[in-house]
């Protein structure tokens, strides 16, 4: 109903960007992504201005595994708008999954620059720091504003616990591993973490516990 109301739309206003931005939502939503990928590209050949079309295709681009693609279409909005908050996060994320660790960090500390609070990139920035970039201080710097910001996260808890850790400031890391690990139980990874810290302070019972939690959430996990 949501599609043929929209195409109907369509239908009255054929040179409205907005609109056919419209009906490829609905698409979308009705799992149809190449008819929706092309109400996108139609969009953006009507208004290439259009800042939620670049978006929305670089989304339906991201669900087939096309992410160059998807970064490409995120490029052309940067190129428009630089500041565009939401194209520069879905571009750190996109790098961070095809291995471009460092042009994450660029897009991340450009966003940075525009919204120095915006948690999630500060803390996908400081875990980038931490174990892809090797400059800790950077990570902890990052990952200790994000905590301020929202102090009862506990994937922030579990970053910067995980930073600390690497700091070897077991004591401290062990707080915020703890804390995580009760708020997300069926998170091997965080489990993982936890069993490091304990680990590394030498309680043997409490790791050995974390550790086998962690294989039983994840057996395949090196």
């Amino acid at each position: 109903a949501a599609v043929a109301r929209a195409q109907k739309l369509v239908d009255q206003v054929p040179k409205s960007a907005e609109a056919h931005v419209l009906l490829g939502r609905a698409q979308l939503a009705s799992k149809d992504a190449k008819s929706a990928e092309a109400e996108f590209e139609k969009a953006i050949t009507l208004n290439p201005q259009l800042q939620p079309a670049y978006l929305l295709l670089a989304e339906v681009y991201n669900s087939s595994n096309r992410r160059e693609e998807a970064l490409g279409s995120l490029t052309k909005l940067l190129e428009k708008n630089p500041d565009d908050q939401k194209a520069l996060m879905m571009q750190g994320i996109l790098y961070t999954e095809t291995g471009k660790f460092k042009e994450a960090a660029t897009s991340y500390e450009s966003l940075l620059k525009v919204n120095s609070s915006f948690s999630p990139a500060l803390n996908n920035l400081a875990y980038l720091y931490s174990e892809k970039l090797n400059n800790l201080d950077r990570a902890y710097e990052l990952a200790r504003k994000s905590r301020d910001l929202l102090p009862n996260d506990p994937r922030i808890a579990d970053t910067l616990g995980w930073i600390l850790y690497h700091r070897h400031e077991y004591n401290q890391a062990l707080i915020y591993l703890e804390e995580s690990a009760a708020a997300l139980p069926q998170n091997g990874e965080v489990q993982y973490h936890l069993g490091m810290a304990h680990y590394a302070m030498a309680h043997e019972a409490p790791a050995r516990a974390a550790f086998q939690l962690a294989l039983n959430l994840d057996p395949k996990a090196d």
